[in-house]
């Protein structure tokens, strides 16, 4: 069995979590990150606010092309040839 030897345990990797690694980390002290997914983030990044914030971005930009005016006028030269 492995031996590990850490100053500080950081439990969550969400925002708050990965702040508090960084911080220690950068105060010299050795720290682990326990958390129950493979991939650091949190509920944040993974459920919450930032797909949400990613696909209201996706679908305004798409609003925005769809109803340019270039758009417009391109789709329907090509329909009136």
């Amino acid at each position: 069995m492995a031996d590990f030897s850490y100053d500080l345990v950081v439990i969550g990797s969400g925002p708050a979590g990965e702040g508090a690694a960084i911080n220690a980390v950068k105060q010299g002290l050795r720290v682990a990150v326990v958390d129950d997914r493979a991939m650091p983030g949190g509920n944040c990044t993974h459920l919450g606010t930032i797909p949400s914030k990613a696909l209201r971005h996706s679908v305004r930009n798409t609003i925005k092309c769809l109803c340019s005016a270039l758009l417009v006028n391109l789709v329907g030269s090509l329909f009136r040839k």
